[in-house]
């Protein structure tokens, strides 16, 4: 009986090692990158090439609502655009860090 239980832990044991090395050797992602809020509704989009942000990331609010947007080339963040609550724009970053606040005037 002892014996029985000493194979089964070495075998979960190597079991649980074999999936964490294979975790850590996969290939960086590319393609689409979607996360979402338990509701259902998408939190951040954007593109990954070779396990970079490429691109535009949006990043949303439960209700959906714009909250950030990010510009990357080669997982390097160009600029940034930051909303307030209704989805107007308020802050532009640029890549060197500077903020240029943007005035939210609600006019469409």
């Amino acid at each position: 009986m002892i014996r029985k239980k000493l194979y089964l832990f070495l075998f979960f044991s190597v079991l649980i090692c074999w999936q964490s090395i294979a975790f850590t050797m996969q290939e960086p992602q590319t393609g689409k990158y979607i996360e979402k809020y338990e509701n259902g509704k998408i939190k951040v989009k954007g593109k990954l090439k070779n396990g970079m942000k490429q691109g535009n990331w949006y990043y949303y609010s439960p209700n959906h609502v714009i909250q950030k947007r990010e510009q990357y080339k080669n997982g390097i963040l160009k600029r940034a655009l930051h909303f307030n609550e209704k989805g107007q724009l308020v802050t532009i970053v640029l890549e060197n860090g500077k903020e240029i606040p943007q005035k939210a005037c609600g006019c469409n």
